[in-house]
């Protein structure tokens, strides 16, 4: 299991881990940044591949993205000797990159085939407090000697901007509202900006009703190893829609299906979230003075209809 150290805070949010990259020697580098298929007038390398990414044309704020990622290789696509990675960066409407998604492709670039749509999803969580119009999508590849080109609206180009996807800015309705059982915010700013809220044992969260069924997206960091296993409970009322059980330290993300039954007739749904065994910070380590209860960290709680 992996260890976590007493009480550290700093989350790891990374649904899907990147593999590591190895070191390059000096002329496989070379090698690398001309086999695929041929090479600018700068000399930067191009790779015959056509991105698209697949998103709803808006979104609420702070709804979870689960994002469809493609590469159209063309008919003389040559598979370059190095894997490259896909670098994403959702821009603001003036330019500034709001977040990035940068992973590998479900499929190594060195396998990928002439003539095929290299297809995958991921899911990226966006926080709750955006108020940009839009955001674009910017993506490419690169690795370890620069970025690459690829094809985008017929020219070869070192970034694409292939998708906008508006904000209803207005729409709220999938964000909670924090109520008893909630610790205050917390963030770190290094190595990125990250934020979330210490549940105690109970915690209950008031939610729009979406009327349908619905999805709760949980994303959270499992338990210290002074607690070692939890059971994590979800109620609306008395009756009991979901549960998880945790017995990893590290970030996790669920989805978890609730009926539109179960979240009622009302035009708010209250959902209760029971951690047991929670902890008491002062009572596992005598020289902390921090004496709250505490159940789950959570980075976000989002429900969406199904």
């Amino acid at each position: 299991m992996p260890k976590r150290s007493r009480f550290q805070t700093r989350p790891d949010i990374t649904e899907a881990q990147p593999r590591s990259r190895a070191s390059l020697a000096v002329l496989a580098t070379a090698a690398a940044f001309f086999a695929a298929g041929c090479a600018g007038e700068s000399g930067t390398a191009r790779i015959a591949a056509t991105p698209a990414i697949d998103l709803p044309n808006s979104v609420a704020v702070g709804e979870p993205l689960d994002i469809g990622y493609s590469w159209e290789l063309a008919d003389d696509f040559a598979a370059p000797g190095d894997d490259y990675q896909v670098f994403v960066h959702m821009r603001a409407p003036d330019g500034t990159v709001l977040f990035q998604d940068d992973h590998y492709p479900s499929e190594p670039t060195t396998v990928w085939s002439a003539g095929t749509t290299q297809s995958y999803r991921r899911w990226y969580y966006p926080p709750e407090d955006l108020e940009v119009e839009y955001i674009d999508f910017v993506v490419g590849l690169y690795n370890e000697a620069g970025r690459a080109e690829v094809m985008h609206d017929g020219a070869w180009q070192n970034e694409a901007n292939v998708r906008r996807v508006q904000i209803r800015v207005e729409d709220l309705s999938g964000i909670p509202v924090w109520m008893n059982g909630w610790h205050p915010l917390e963030q770190i700013s290094e190595p990125e900006e990250q934020q979330w809220r210490w549940s105690a044992g109970e915690a209950h969260a008031l939610f729009a009703n979406p009327r349908t069924d619905a999805i709760l997206h949980l994303h959270a960091h499992g338990p210290f190893d002074e607690i070692g296993a939890q059971r994590v409970v979800f109620l609306i009322g008395e009756v009991e829609v979901a549960s998880i059980d945790i017995s990893d330290a590290a970030a996790f993300v669920e989805r978890l299906e609730i009926s539109a039954a179960a979240l009622g007739e009302e035009d708010w749904t209250e959902l209760v979230m029971r951690v047991e065994p929670s902890m008491l910070p002062r009572e596992l380590d005598p020289e902390s003075t921090d004496d709250r209860e505490l159940g789950l960290q959570v980075y976000s709680l989002f429900l969406s209809s199904s």
